[in-house]
């Protein structure tokens, strides 16, 4: 059956909007297409699979692909089903949405990037200001571009978060981008104890004793006798194992920043980083909180320069904090 544009669009709507409205995406495999390997996800109803080009790429101008199609027929009615959606331009626009974040501590970085989506031979910007999304079970192409700024606050290793109609895919590792340009080295220096616990776990094993006995049909000929089962009797016994549960704990006492140590721990300070900046606050005039507020004693440390501005009330029970060569 050859479907008309508007039902197509229907379909589009309707996987857009219903479909995918509640769904969560699962990792399924690895594929290769292209000579390049994308990890695939697809949702929990079948209908939409998106794969994203796997593994960490070295670079200062960073680019990556992905992908979408359908993976299955879209039914239309109750019998039918269509291998092509038209999704309309409103939603087609707002359904695809990237985010960056530090690959050490998971915070999202402002760092600048593009989407562009692949028609023809050529690329262009997503989102497009017209034009629908046709998916079929063929491969749309899409790719990330994004250019660390000298001398950004990250630690290298960049993260992918791709976002379908409000939908996190979840990576447990890969996609990850080094960037090998100037970016600032963030690292913290942490104090770790390791604490054993000895467990004992007591599982009960069944045991079944089969007893038999010989029955003979033709006594006292004995000739056509042959072995049967009796009884059954059924018992158990337990069997202990031991465990040994192993427990790290790690408290951060420093930042190590492209070779520049901020080690406040040693000094009784606490230090927290907030993107671009650390904050700082002193013992004794201060919460602890992790946030530098308006009459506490602080010192908030610039990541780009380690220049500082404080509120400290200088007194002999606080040492002075500073980044060491």
């Amino acid at each position: 059956m050859a479907w008309t544009t508007e039902q197509k669009r229907q379909l589009g709507i309707w996987l857009v909007s219903i479909a995918l409205l509640t769904a969560t995406f699962s990792y399924v495999g690895f594929k290769v297409y292209d000579n390049i390997t994308y990890k695939v996800f697809q949702d929990i109803n079948g209908y939409l699979e998106l794969g994203i080009e796997n593994g960490t790429k070295y670079c200062s101008h960073c680019e990556r692909e992905f992908y979408l199609r359908l993976y299955k027929y879209v039914p239309f009615n109750q019998t039918d089903k269509s291998a092509s959606v038209i999704i309309p331009n409103k939603l087609y626009r707002d359904m695809i949405k990237i985010e960056l974040f530090d690959g050490m501590n998971n915070e999202k970085l402002d760092i600048p990037f593009i989407i562009q989506y692949k028609s023809g031979y050529r690329w262009y910007k997503y989102p497009p200001s017209v034009a629908d999304l046709t998916l079929t079970t063929q491969r749309k192409q899409f790719r990330i571009i994004a250019d660390v700024p000298e001398n950004t606050a990250v630690s290298g290793l960049v993260g992918i978060k791709v976002i379908v109609n409000g939908v996190e895919i979840t990576f447990s590792e890969d996609p990850i981008w080094f960037f090998n340009g100037n970016p600032i080295n963030i690292q913290l220096i942490q104090d770790c104890k390791t604490t054993s616990e000895r467990v004992n776990r007591v599982y009960n094993v069944p045991e079944i004793r089969y007893i038999n006995q010989t029955q003979c049909s033709d006594e006292p000929a004995n000739l056509s006798c042959k072995i049967v089962n009796y009884l059954n009797q059924t018992s158990s016994y337990s069997v202990v194992y031991i465990d040994i549960i192993n427990t790290t704990i790690c408290e951060t006492t420093g930042f190590n920043i492209s070779g520049r140590i901020i080690d406040f721990a040693e000094i009784e300070w606490k230090c927290t980083r907030d993107n671009s900046q650390i904050c700082c606050e002193a013992p004794h005039q201060s919460n602890k909180d992790g946030v530098c507020s308006s009459g506490e004693g602080y010192c908030l440390f610039d990541i780009t320069t380690l220049r500082k501005e404080c509120t400290v009330s200088k007194t002999k029970q606080i040492r002075d904090l500073n980044a060491k060569e």
